[in-house]
């Protein structure tokens, strides 16, 4: 049996990002629970499938946009700036690392939307810093 389609493009993705040069080391996981044990400076990139939209573009063709989402997550050892500023840097070269690829297999990137740059809720209350962006790809043919 095969993978829906969002599944086979968030594989590929997880694979991407572990293999990809990034400025911190991580093992990128395809996903559908949260993380609930995070160890001090454990970094964690979470891939998620999460939305698909499907829009007539024709009388016979369908445009479909597939959404998956990428988290970073990261206990904080010490809660500092500089801690911060580097899993910003981070976040920022994920989503440019989509945008690069420009054409992937029968993908094409279309769109990175942070929506969530960095928690307050969850750095004040769990000293966990947790950014979400959305990576939304074109199937194409």
């Amino acid at each position: 049996m095969s993978d829906a389609s969002e599944i086979t493009l968030a594989d590929a993705m997880v694979a991407a990002l572990s293999n990809g040069e990034f400025s911190k080391e991580f093992e990128a996981v395809r996903t559908y629970e949260p993380v609930t044990s995070i160890e001090d400076g454990e970094l964690h990139v979470l891939v998620v499938p999460s939305a698909i939209t499907r829009t007539g573009e024709t009388r016979a063709a369908t445009r479909r946009e597939v959404g998956i989402d990428v988290g970073i997550v990261q206990k904080m050892e010490t809660g500092k700036a500089s801690e911060m500023d580097g899993l910003m840097l981070l976040a920022e070269q994920i989503e440019t690392f989509w945008g690069s690829l420009a054409t992937w297999g029968p993908y094409r990137w279309l769109r990175t939307e942070r929506t969530a740059a960095w928690s307050p809720e969850h750095l004040s209350k769990q000293g966990v810093f947790f950014a979400l962006s959305t990576v939304v790809f074109l199937k194409l043919g």
